[in-house]
């Protein structure tokens, strides 16, 4: 099994965040996903070439997904390295790459409006 790309993963961190009571850290988040998922012990633990410090190629598109899910607004950073979700998460929520992109086409669209696009 390959691992999943980051916007694959972009449900899967909102179903661990449910389950672990909307609050974890991104280690325990990684984790359970790689269980979840039945992501087999040498490719969870392969590493990816450009991170730093050991990041396994898991571990990186799990922080991807993340950052895409903080950017749409499910979920927020509330320590280092400690994600929960937000009030507009509903539970049961499937998010896909196709939503963040819509959504974050709007906010550009929103931003140039008023002198701040790209």
């Amino acid at each position: 099994m390959k691992i999943p790309k980051f916007y694959d993963l972009m449900t899967p961190v909102l179903r661990v965040l449910e389950n672990l009571g909307g609050t974890a850290p991104f280690e325990i988040i990684a984790e359970e996903i790689v269980e979840s998922l039945e992501i087999p012990k040498e490719e969870a633990c392969s590493l990816y070439k450009s991170c730093g410090a050991g990041a396994t190629k898991i571990e990186h598109n799990v922080a991807y997904a993340a950052k895409y899910l903080c950017s749409y607004g499910v979920i927020e950073k509330v320590e280092p390295n400690v994600w929960t979700l937000t009030d507009k998460y509903e539970p049961g929520m499937v998010v896909t790459h196709e939503n963040i992109l819509d959504a974050a086409k709007e906010r550009l669209m929103v931003r140039s409006k008023f002198g701040c696009g790209v």
